[in-house]
């Protein structure tokens, strides 16, 4: 640093307060002293201390805040630049990002992969049933089957492994076949008006079946309500939700209120031990699953609005659902196998 001109000598002053890695700072020292690289290493050093200046300052005033980072040498930063080239530069780089991919592989572990050039994938089905859904058999609203297939296959993707309402094989297996006993008009209305609020995210102009879907849940809620059924149960909690997710919070507490209700009637929750046993033996094995599915995801939804809420008189279970949890082994012999939806 004597030797070096003043200029030189600031600059390598500026680089050790950021730097506590003698190893590092030392070759740009050592070429400085070099007339083949004075003029090379000068304006590197200018150009390194132009881009650090603010960041030492704020090292050396806030070590704790701001602590020096070590030197990243990989090639893999340098070929960033090539993935938002065009097509044809992008086919002529594709091998030197490979070769700087492969000889900096010990250095990274997690070997980047380069994104495709072509557009997103179309959306797969997470089962493939839905390909013959009719949804004109459930709904009067003018929705095309494949749109409607994929607003289902969102939600049973996303949320369902989360609220758990219904068993998601039965519920299938009556959409696309118009069995009632596993799926009802209320619940698929009400599904729709919460998976498009979902599904809208990516696809904006979804958002204009939301009035629709609710005008209709709402009519189907007001007259099937007195009937006590696994699928409609399921419609109340997800018509609740859809209310939540669209802001129309005023609605949600009269939908949790019904559900325990409805719940506690049909013995799935707040009833004693006794005659939870006695009900659960008029149960059919095929149901068994499906009503471990509708005790749990609806008791979890209810006890989980009513944390939310707090609202001083709102009815929540007394006791918890004495069915076996869904997935549990209980529910499955040994020629059973487990037939989830993926």
């Amino acid at each position: 640093m004597k030797s070096a001109p003043e200029s030189q000598a600031l600059a390598i002053l500026r680089i050790l307060r950021c730097n506590n890695e003698p190893e590092t700072i030392l070759p740009i020292i050592q070429a400085s002293r070099s007339s083949r690289h004075c003029s090379s290493t000068q304006e590197w050093l200018s150009l390194s201390t132009s881009r650090l200046g603010l960041e030492c300052e704020l090292i050396s005033s806030n070590p704790v805040s701001f602590p020096p980072l070590q030197r990243f040498e990989s090639n893999i930063l340098k070929t960033v630049g090539n993935l938002a080239t065009d097509d044809g530069e992008a086919s002529q780089s594709s091998s030197v990002v490979g070769v700087s991919v492969a000889s900096d592989s010990e250095a990274n572990p997690f070997c980047p992969h380069s994104p495709p050039n072509s557009p997103i994938s179309t959306f797969h089905l997470c089962d493939e049933r839905l390909e013959d859904l009719n949804i004109t058999f459930w709904t009067s609203v003018s929705i095309p089957n494949d749109l409607a297939a994929r607003i289902i296959s969102l939600y049973l993707e996303t949320d369902h492994p989360l609220l758990g309402a219904f068993d998601p094989n039965l519920f299938i297996d009556g959409l696309v076949n118009y069995h009632l006993s596993h799926c009802s008009k209320l619940l698929v209305s009400a599904l729709m008006y919460w998976g498009c609020q979902m599904y809208s995210a990516s696809a904006p102009e979804v958002r204009g079946y939301l009035p629709r879907f609710c005008e209709e849940a709402e009519k189907r809620w007001s007259d099937e309500k007195a009937t006590d059924s696994l699928p409609n149960l399921a419609g109340m909690q997800l018509l609740g939700l859809a209310y939540l997710g669209d802001g129309k919070d005023h609605c949600v507490l009269t939908y949790v209120t019904e559900a325990n209700a409805m719940g506690t009637r049909m013995g799935l929750f707040g009833v004693k031990t006794e005659e939870v046993a006695s009900k659960s033996r008029e149960i059919i094995p095929e149901l068994q699953i499906a009503t471990s599915y509708a005790a749990w995801g609806t008791f979890n939804w209810i006890v989980l609005m009513a944390l939310f809420y707090q609202q001083p008189g709102l009815a929540y279970p007394e006791y918890p659902p004495r069915f076996p949890i869904p997935g549990h082994s209980r529910h499955r012999s040994r020629g059973d196998s487990a037939k989830p939806v993926r």
